[in-house]
């Protein structure tokens, strides 16, 4: 008699077993997450911190479930905080060398890109091929990418309500996305090669990408390269904004009714030098053509300004007499920043053209203006 509990207990221990083994039911592995922490800060120099369950569901396609995750930086900055994370993998895939995401999902993500990073050096030992992936999706909600803490105020913080993308095999890139910046709602949408191009292939990854909100457009298609190659990234530029002043605004920049903006161009990074090719187009009434380089040096950075207007019109910049008397009437309080300007002049040199060929607008007849103009 005594024997049949015995049995029962060790059917229940195997019937156990093989319910987590097959993924009907997940088990806690908090185990795990001492193995975890020191292998990320081993292989990125980052501290990894899981304060939340860790969760492990077996079977062909294992998962993993947490959050209060942080990713910290040699300063201690909190470079990357998560509240939810869900991941979900082919177990067969990985048997067959690959890694294949069945699925990605996270909530609640904060990524301050202002927090510093470890110094990334290259180890011999890392020379070998890197895995074959395939993503076949990632659902990201309430991503924040800012610069500095929540509490300090930051008007370039972007907010994601939502990320979706992926990237099946030998099949695009595709990322989409909605958010909001300074008070303007936007949608993104990026499409690119196969990821294995990416990881495998020295020749260039080709991307494009829309920008859009209610007052403008940008779209850009090109290439980036990695490793590095010469240039890095090379893109065409398209922007139209219907509502330059509105857009402006939205950044805390007050300008005057300009019309809309209409301009292409080309981008192109590399290492040493970034350059904006022949950006030409029309703002109102006014058109012009722009070419920018930077150079970087070992201490200073050079600039480059070409830039021409065959046609500049002047009056949306002019103050009429109403503006006039109530900017008379009125005390008006300037903090210029000197310092700000002069730690500018220290760190780079500056060559200005500017050829402006016929302006309009202007109480005065001129007929054309040329400038020459250097900072070193």
């Amino acid at each position: 008699m005594a024997r049949k509990p015995l049995r029962l207990l060790l059917l229940a221990v195997a019937l156990a077993i093989v319910v987590v083994l097959l993924g009907i039911l997940p088990f806690r592995a908090d185990f795990l997450k001492g193995p975890i922490e020191a292998a990320v800060q081993d292989a990125t120099g980052l501290e990894l911190s899981i304060e939340g369950p860790l969760k492990v569901r077996l079977g062909p396609s294992p998962a993993l479930d947490s959050g209060e995750i942080s990713l910290r930086g040699p300063a201690s900055d909190s470079l990357l905080e998560v509240d939810l994370l869900r991941a979900k993998i082919s177990l067969l895939s990985l048997l067959r060398g690959r890694i294949h995401v069945r699925e990605f999902s996270s909530n609640g993500i904060r990524i301050d890109y202002c927090a510093a990073l470890p110094d990334f050096t290259e180890r011999p030992d890392e020379d070998s091929e890197p895995p074959s992936i395939i993503v076949d999706g990632v659902e990201l909600a309430e991503l924040t990418i800012r610069c500095g803490p929540a509490t300090r105020d930051d008007p370039l913080a972007v907010g994601f309500t939502s990320v979706t993308a992926s990237a099946p095999l030998d099949t695009p890139v595709e990322l989409s996305a909605e958010g909001r910046i300074s008070g303007l709602d936007f949608e993104l949408s990026v499409t690119g090669g196969a990821l294995d191009e990416l990881l495998h292939e020295p020749s260039p990854f080709p991307m494009s990408g829309r920008l859009a909100s209610a007052e403008a457009v940008l779209e850009v298609s090109g290439y980036i390269q990695l490793p590095p190659g010469e240039p890095i990234v090379d893109a065409t530029l398209e922007a139209d904004a219907r509502d330059v002043q509105s857009l402006a605004a939205a950044f805390g920049i007050e300008l005057p009714e300009l019309g809309e903006l209409d301009a292409q161009g080309r981008l192109r990074i590399n290492q040493k030098r970034i350059d904006l090719d022949s950006l030409a187009g029309n703002l109102g009434n006014s058109d012009f053509a722009i070419d920018a380089v930077i150079e970087f040096g070992d201490e200073r950075a050079l600039v480059t300004l070409t830039a021409t207007s065959n046609q500049l019109d002047l009056e949306p910049l002019l103050v009429d007499e109403p503006e006039v008397a109530a900017l008379q009437s009125s005390t008006i309080d300037t903090d210029i920043d000197l310092a700000a300007a002069l730690e500018a002049l220290d760190i780079l040199d500056a060559h200005i053209d500017l050829t402006v060929v016929e302006l309009l607008g202007l109480p005065l007849d001129v007929e054309s203006i040329q400038l020459h103009a250097g900072l070193v």
